[in-house]
């Protein structure tokens, strides 16, 4: 199977797009605030255990009990992961 193949085939599937979305839109928050904290050189380290409390409570509690059609623990936990994978990038911007 050719790269490209392998990309068409995936791109299309709903939890990769869910994963990118989760992913990329925490890592430009988090990296903004973290830019901005060091910019007025402001302690920036509390950022990212308080983003992964927000995203959990977003997905494991909020999600699982408000969104319609209900999501499944699954469902969740790969949002919850994009999110965590997106901190992760989004703290590690100050090293840029």
């Amino acid at each position: 199977m050719s790269l490209i193949a392998f990309i068409e085939r995936i791109g299309i599937k709903p939890w990769f797009i869910a994963l990118n979305a989760h992913c990329w839109g925490a890592a430009w928050w988090v990296a903004a605030i973290v830019q901005v904290c060091i910019r007025f050189r402001l302690p920036w380290h509390w950022i990212v255990p308080v983003a992964v409390i927000l995203a959990s409570i977003k997905e494991f509690y909020l999600d699982a009990t408000l969104e319609v059609p209900q999501q499944t623990w699954r469902d969740n936990a790969g949002d919850f992961a994009g999110y965590f994978v997106g901190i992760a990038i989004g703290a590690f911007t100050h090293l840029l």
